[in-house]
């Protein structure tokens, strides 16, 4: 599922999964937290996922497909 995301996406995916927030992962790739926000609502949308454990879910969906499991 995480072919479904441009590259910066998967980017602020691999981020997020390590636990840091919209506004870390603004600062370390140089947009507003804004911005990440709304790229955040627009990966959620892309991989379906709508409850109140997005977060997790996308990690998990991260490290499984950075696995290959």
């Amino acid at each position: 599922m995480i072919e479904k995301l441009t590259d910066t996406e998967k980017q602020i995916a691999r981020l997020l999964s390590q636990g840091m927030t919209a506004r870390d992962i603004g600062k370390v790739l140089g947009y507003q937290e804004s911005t990440i926000s709304n790229s955040l609502r627009n990966i959620y949308r892309k991989l379906g996922l709508r409850d109140g454990c997005k977060a997790a879910k996308l990690s998990v969906m991260y490290v499984k497909e950075k696995n290959n499991l």
